[in-house]
């Protein structure tokens, strides 16, 4: 089977992930992409069908809910601006936008209108990876679609309002080569926690290293809950530290400038 892994950047102006489980005076969002917004994302570049009918199953899910994919913040300037990217999420900056809503669902709120505070992101752009089966038709397409910056619906980062894009000139293919570590090893990508937990990092003896070291930790939702409906979360990291050689993590991949990148 001939596989590639696509490498690609999305930016917006803003991002809401919301989580679900918080609505009480303000509503926050998830700090990163994650898996099934991305995979909602992939589908509208193919313009597959999203959630339509309640209890339906999206056909974006039932044709690209296997797709093994990885996600990092953006570590490159961004193309137009040049402002420089922080790798680390923690730091990025966040607003509180309060807004009223005074339609239809709003109508039961103590004088029809529902005042409504939401946290999002400012300037979001991540580094996404897709590990393709370039033999199968519709992933191919998926790739090739990647590759020319081409999408039949507009992709988003959670609202509609917040429209996502990519370069075509900063989207690269590579071979798709596993990795067995040998010595410690440091991952491009979050990194999702092991059913028996992380294993141990390795924090490295570099005191004159100019690099601030980094980790950040976020329990990011991985898939649907099929019966509820509901997001199955997980805890995932995004680090600068190294793991040890003997962190045996699944799913690692070797791009072809040598960084490595965890695919789920």
């Amino acid at each position: 089977m001939a596989r590639s892994i696509i490498e690609f950047t999305l930016r917006a102006d803003f991002g809401f992930f919301r989580k679900p489980d918080t609505n009480d005076g303000i509503v926050f969002g998830y700090g990163m992409l994650h898996r099934p917004a991305l995979l909602g994302i992939l589908g509208a570049i193919l313009g597959l069908d999203g959630f339509r009918k309640k209890g339906r199953r999206p056909e974006y899910l039932d044709k690209l809910g296997s797709l093994p994919i990885g996600i990092a913040p953006a570590s490159a300037p961004h193309p137009v601006t040049q402002a420089p990217a922080d790798p680390n999420p923690a730091a990025w900056a966040t607003a509180t936008v309060e807004y009223n809503n005074g339609v239809g669902y709003a109508s039961q709120e103590q004088g029809g209108n529902w005042i409504l505070k939401e946290q999002m992101t400012v300037g979001p752009a991540f580094t996404c990876y897709v590990l393709i089966d370039d033999e199968d038709g519709l992933q191919a397409e998926l790739g090739e679609r990647l590759m020319t910056g081409r999408a039949e619906f507009l992709p988003y980062f959670g609202k509609n309002e917040f429209a996502a894009g990519w370069l075509a000139e900063e989207t690269v293919r590579h071979a798709a080569t596993a990795f067995t570590a040998t010595e410690p090893y440091r991952v491009a990508t979050l990194v999702r926690e092991p059913d028996g937990g992380f294993p141990r990092l390795d924090s490295g003896d570099d005191f004159f290293s100019d690099e601030i070291p980094f980790y950040y930790v976020e329990e990011l939702p991985t898939e649907y809950r099929e019966d509820l409906w509901q997001y199955r979360l997980r805890q995932h990291v995004y680090t600068s530290f190294t793991w040890g050689s003997d962190a045996h993590l699944m799913n690692l991949f070797h791009l072809s400038d040598g960084r490595i990148v965890q695919l789920n």
